[in-house]
């Protein structure tokens, strides 16, 4: 942040208030059903569990919903 300021400053502006959300415990799913091919690939690749965000929106896309993620860095998009 350091560096942002700095280049802020420069031009007359500044960072007004600054918060960082403290990090926390994984949550997992399993693997939602599906076709089995891409569900055994699931499994192998990821040891049969997903991050909650994860398995949400496969099941979204599996209903036909439209499905957009936006996550924190290191969530496993």
């Amino acid at each position: 942040m350091d560096k942002l300021s700095e280049i802020l400053n420069s031009t007359g502006k500044s960072i007004l208030y600054e918060w960082k959300q403290p990090g926390r415990e994984p949550q997992f799913v399993d693997i939602p059903t599906m076709e089995t091919t891409i569900a055994n690939y699931l499994r192998t690749k990821f040891g049969g569990r997903l991050y909650t965000h994860q398995g949400a929106a496969i099941e979204a896309a599996l209903r036909g919903d439209d499905v957009a993620l936006s996550t924190g860095t290191a969530s496993g998009k």
